[in-house]
């Protein structure tokens, strides 16, 4: 599992000022109503969770062979928390 909190940049100019920090927490915190999560709001979250399933059977006098592969993989990116 692999989970990212990456600082979320208003304007997408490659630097996060703490006047975008700070209007983050606030416009979570007063405008959507939610001061929980308002710390979070300062976060593009991403993460991914990976799993894999392996089986072999081997039945040698039969010359019999049986395996099994199984793998998942899913993301998700909740970019921010506001709506």
């Amino acid at each position: 599992m692999e989970v990212d909190f990456n600082l979320h940049d208003n304007d997408d100019d490659g630097k996060v000022r703490i006047n975008e920090l700070i209007g983050n927490i606030y416009d979570e915190a007063v405008i959507n109503e939610d001061p929980v999560f308002a710390p979070l709001a300062v976060f593009d979250i991403s993460g991914s969770v990976f799993a894999q399933l392996s089986a072999f059977l081997e039945d040698r006098p039969l010359l019999l062979v049986v395996r099994a592969h199984l793998e998942h993989h899913a993301e998700d990116h909740a970019g921010r928390l506001r709506n």
